[in-house]
């Protein structure tokens, strides 16, 4: 329903005639000695899907979108003055984990009892599901930050709308969320852009009962790296991230190059816009004191994940 809407947009614009068909031959295309049984590690179908996808939803807003033809960044985004440039990409699942999907779909007898599909990859021993998960979405965006410009405002758009994701909750954009019997978890997405190295990591954690990580062969308990955000390389003003049913905005409190006002007024009006879950600067201030303020609220959530795993592990 999201791309036939997208699309619906694209046509209502009338400019994009060439484009448009282009991005879904793409779209249903395998590469020469791809099947189906690795579409689900596919670049080009994925790419073309969420670009088409992205443009609909940026054109939505009221924003004028201007294809790209040359290496960098793929759209431009232009309300009225300003400007912003927009790196489109879809996160995929690694080929073990596709070849795992492709199992799980075709039942193998033999293997139903061991499948377990896990889109960022299986934790390694002595690590946590939610660790893998944020490596997986600080890698990716390190990889696309060298598409971004470094003098003007940056928009990092990742499409998480193929089934690789649909498994993956929403939540894990929060900092810390609770789940079935009062376990916390740290959310994975969240820790991905704003964690600092040595933030504690939470999987499935009672504050009241259960082992400490290391009494369960958990050896890395903490973000081993800086979150993107945190990282002092990210070129990204903010970051979009889509699910299906949920649209998120990360923006970047240390941005070097902020995105305009008008521009991030606008993006509020996204498809299916998720603001309990986003994280913005309050912009109904001035710039600078906007900025700050959400500076702080990052170093309040990783104070908050501190003080909860400090106290977990002391109960036990």
């Amino acid at each position: 329903m999201n791309t036939e809407i997208a699309v619906r947009a694209i046509l209502a614009e009338g400019c994009f005639k060439s484009w448009l068909p282009a991005r879904i031959r793409e779209a249903g295309e395998l590469a020469e000695g791809e099947s189906f049984r690795d579409l689900y590690s596919c670049s080009a179908p994925y790419k073309a899907l969420a670009e088409i996808r992205a443009v609909g939803y940026l054109l939505a807003c009221g924003c004028k979108v201007i294809p790209q033809s040359t290496q960098g960044p793929d759209v431009k985004l232009r309300l009225r003055e300003e400007e912003v440039a927009v790196e489109i990409s879809a996160v995929r699942m690694n080929a073990e984990e596709a070849e795992a999907l492709y199992e799980f779909h075709n039942r193998r007898p033999d293997l139903c009892d061991e499948l377990a599909v896990h889109p960022a990859g299986a934790p390694k021993p002595g690590e946590l599901g939610v660790d893998n998960l944020a490596h997986k979405f600080v890698n990716k965006a390190q990889e696309e930050n060298d598409q971004l410009p470094k003098d003007r405002p940056a928009l990092m758009w990742l499409d998480l709308q193929f089934e690789d994701w649909w498994g993956l909750s929403p939540d894990e954009a929060w900092p810390l969320y609770v789940l079935g019997n009062g376990r916390f978890r740290t959310g994975g997405i969240w820790l991905a852009f704003y964690g600092r190295l040595g933030t504690p990591l939470l999987d499935w954690e009672s504050i009241e009962e259960g082992l400490p990580p290391i009494a369960r062969g958990i050896v890395h308990a903490s973000l081993r790296y800086p979150g993107y955000f945190q990282s002092g390389e990210a070129r990204a003003s903010a970051v979009v991230i889509l699910w299906p049913d949920c649209t998120l905005i990360f923006e970047n409190p240390w941005a070097a190059n902020p995105l305009p006002q008008p521009i991030l007024e606008r993006l509020l009006h996204l498809r299916r816009f998720d603001w309990p879950r986003s994280w913005l600067r309050p912009f109904w201030k001035e710039l600078l004191e906007a900025l700050a303020d959400l500076q702080l609220q990052v170093c309040s959530a990783l104070d908050e994940i501190a003080g909860v795993a400090q106290f977990a592990r002391l109960s036990w």
